[in-house]
């Protein structure tokens, strides 16, 4: 055997272990096993994919979109490249680009499945919701039995405000054997006759924020005009310094500039990676912690030392009962300690809570009253200011300032 020949099955071998552990979830391994592959035969576009593939498993996505760049540059028509290319650049926030490279798929194949599914998910993304729509009906042609499809379908009609299409949507979903926690979460969210749970399913939240990190900032700061941080934090220093703060679902860290110069220690909650990565890059959190707020909270309780300041920037929109959240927070806080939130107000005056079809919970401010109280809270200040826009025009929300007694 030549020594080329030697090199390209050693190669071979590597590749082929890094495709079992790609099977068995070893996403690391499989990643170690790709670049051993490429340091034998650089440049095959195979390997490149499936690098790609791994890196986007493992919340990479600037490094996926860089191995699927390679890989096509080597070989331009590549189906596996051109499709991680899609999904790491829809990661990324350039949804308009990965839409083109999408829709280029599926005019190539136009029974490639995921291709239509992915298509729909960005379309409507973009706020191309009738396009959306479409090509989520061809997904549905293709192959009706996938929950998953029902549920795509019922979350775009959500979306063009035709709530009771949506919910026969995710009814079909439920029925084929569809999440049920996520289902049940969309179905109450257009129909008021569902029960809402008490909380966003974690796998909404966190799928919701691992795939925002990368845009999530100049989206608030533009598209919404989100000013809550700037808000929220105001005044606040009449009160400190603080020995010990937590950010209570701090995402990227939007609030840690504001309470960096406030507290002693910093301690950043969320439950997103990526969003704590992009708030580990501006040094202002002493921790950043990867957990559920209201366990985190308990843990710390158990373990000490206790907060003197939690702030909640935009949380309660993903909670609808509050009553876990203020009993950790009680149990975290040491006496005289501030707990600031912000937090949206229902449709409909005549209930405590409210799961609005823009899939947030909204809360009364007379049951914050009663939750704060219950749990040994005052309130100092509430105003009732802009949260933020939406299609331009301002949402009023509710800013809370509690004490600890």
């Amino acid at each position: 055997m030549s020594e080329a020949d030697e090199r390209f099955a050693r190669a071979r071998a590597r590749f082929d272990d890094g495709l079992a552990a790609l099977q068995a979830r070893r996403y690391e391994d499989a990643e170690r096993g790709f670049l051993d592959a490429l340091e034998l035969v650089p440049g095959r576009p195979s390997a490149l994919g499936n690098l790609a593939a791994v890196r986007l498993l493992l919340g990479r996505p600037a490094e996926a979109l860089a191995a699927a760049e390679q890989a096509l540059a080597a070989e331009p028509g590549h189906r596996d490249a051109l499709w991680q290319r899609a999904q790491a650049l829809s990661q990324l926030g350039r949804l308009a680009e990965a839409c083109a490279i999408l829709e280029a798929l599926v005019a190539a194949e136009p029974r490639l499945l995921p291709a239509w599914a992915a298509l729909a998910e960005t379309l409507g993304a973009l706020g191309r919701v009738d396009e959306a729509l479409a090509a989520a009906a061809r997904a549905l042609a293709l192959d009706d039995r996938d929950p998953g499809h029902w549920t795509l379908r019922g979350d775009l009609l959500r979306q063009a405000e035709r709530p009771a299409e949506a919910a026969q949507a995710f009814r079909e979903a439920l029925a084929r054997g569809g999440d049920a926690s996520l289902n049940r979460y969309y179905l109450a969210a257009v129909d008021r006759g569902e029960p809402a749970p008490p909380t966003a399913p974690t796998v909404y939240v966190r799928g919701l924020f691992d795939g925002y990190a990368a845009d999530f900032d100049r989206h608030l700061r533009g598209a919404l005009r989100y000013e809550v941080p700037e808000r929220l934090t105001r005044g606040l220093a009449d009160h400190g310094p603080f020995e010990r703060a937590l950010d209570i679902g701090c995402g990227t860290g939007l609030c840690g500039p504001h309470l960096r110069p406030l507290a002693r220690h910093l301690v950043g909650v969320d439950l997103s990676r990526p969003m704590l990565e992009k708030a580990s890059a501006l040094r202002r959190y002493d921790e950043l912690r990867l957990a559920d707020a209201t366990e985190h909270l308990h843990a710390q309780a158990a373990r000490g030392p206790h907060y003197d300041l939690l702030v909640a920037a935009d949380v309660f929109i993903y909670i609808g009962a509050l009553e876990p959240l203020f009993a950790a927070a009680r149990a975290a806080t040491r006496a005289g300690a501030l707990f600031c939130f912000s937090a949206e107000e229902p449709e409909a005056p005549e209930l405590d809570v409210q799961l609005l079809p823009s899939l947030r919970y909204a809360h009364a401010e007379a049951y914050l009253r009663r939750v704060a109280a219950a749990h040994g809270f005052e309130p100092l200040t509430l105003r009732r200011e802009t949260i933020r826009h939406d299609q331009q025009r301002p949402v009023e929300g509710l800013y809370v300032w509690l004490k600890r007694r």
